[in-house]
């Protein structure tokens, strides 16, 4: 069984480890997924890693999470275009879009952590990805913020000390 520790400078208690969700969306039959999820929490493994930008992961775990609010603590993350999006990526207008979309599909009133995805140094010093995502947290969208990248990067998101969480490469 997992220990449960504090993520970030967060109040969520996760598992130290955690499934990072890209690949579910590639075709896998829900029954598959829903059997995979099963056993993660049979494992004591309650962190998921999801992204807007993961084919069907969101609308996949969302289904699965319906009848199972509260059992895991579900990270997504925001800021790429994906499938064609018009706008420019990182734009408030963009990140807004994704959160509501990741709201939606997961079938969420709040997410519990959304990263900016990989974004520069530079989108961060110009400040409206970061400012976009702490408004959808102020609105009660969001829960808490993170970042998610690596190197000088994820040196700059620290330096900002605004995100509650950090996710770098493993």
């Amino acid at each position: 069984m997992e220990t449960l520790t504090k993520l970030g400078s967060t109040d969520l208690q996760v598992s130290r480890h955690g499934f990072g969700a890209a690949r579910i969306g590639d075709g896998a039959p829900l029954d598959q997924i829903e059997s995979l999820l099963d056993s993660l929490l049979d494992l004591g493994i309650t962190f998921i890693d999801t992204a807007d930008c993961y084919a069907q992961s969101e609308e996949l775990i969302g289904r699965f999470l319906r009848d199972r609010i509260g059992e895991f603590i579900v990270a997504t993350k925001c800021g790429c275009l994906t499938n064609g999006d018009p706008g420019e990526a990182y734009s408030r207008a963009v990140i807004e879009n994704s959160i509501d979309r990741s709201l939606q599909r997961m079938g969420l009133e709040c997410l519990d952590l959304v990263f900016l995805h990989t974004c520069s140094a530079d989108v961060l010093r110009a400040g409206e990805a970061t400012e976009a995502l702490l408004r959808a947290r102020d609105a009660g969208k969001v829960r808490y913020t993170g970042y998610s990248g690596d190197g000088k990067d994820a040196l700059l998101a620290i330096s900002l000390g605004v995100f509650d969480a950090l996710q770098v490469t493993f």
